[in-house]
């Protein structure tokens, strides 16, 4: 099972960590945090490989936040990770794209989990787990063109709560 599994979760990391070097963590160091907070999951009754995805991309969510307000809070707010609305979403082209920090991203993906909780875990599997649409909506178990329209609102939401 491991040696399933580990690819998956070292594919995550590895991804991650080359979008944010600011973050001092290596592949390694997620890989094996993460399996310890999975292997504490074990009130989950696990019933899938979609619920592995699903848990998995919160657990790398959380530790690449943690990590970052970590050294934010030793630099007193020194440091920021600028992530784009096009490392969101490149399905809608030529429009402006908007600069924020992943911390403050993190803080409105939480915000749009209480809107709408499909269209932030769409958002979540595929921004932390670099999961393709077609792949989202086979973890979620949602048609194509469902992932798609969540994918559009919330890129859309995204920059509303980012505009002046």
């Amino acid at each position: 099972m491991i040696n399933e599994i580990y690819p998956f979760i070292h594919s995550i990391a590895n991804n991650q960590l080359n979008k944010y070097p600011q973050i001092d963590l290596d592949t390694t160091d997620i890989v094996h945090e993460a399996f310890i907070k999975l292997q504490n999951q074990n009130l989950i009754n696990w019933k899938n490989r979609n619920q592995f995805y699903a848990i998995s991309a919160q657990i790398i969510r959380r530790l690449l936040i943690d990590n970052l307000r970590t050294k934010n809070s030793q630099k007193r707010g020194e440091l920021q990770v600028n992530i784009t609305i096009d490392k969101i979403s490149s399905l809608i082209v030529g429009e402006v794209d908007v600069n924020f920090d992943l911390i403050e991203f993190d803080n409105l993906l939480t915000k749009l989990n209480t809107l709408d909780s499909q269209a932030a875990k769409i958002v979540e599997l595929r921004f932390f787990s670099g999961l393709t649409q077609k792949e989202t909506a086979e973890v979620c178990n949602l048609t194509l063109s469902t992932v798609v329209t969540n994918w559009n609102f919330a890129r859309s939401w995204f920059l509303s709560q980012l505009s002046p």
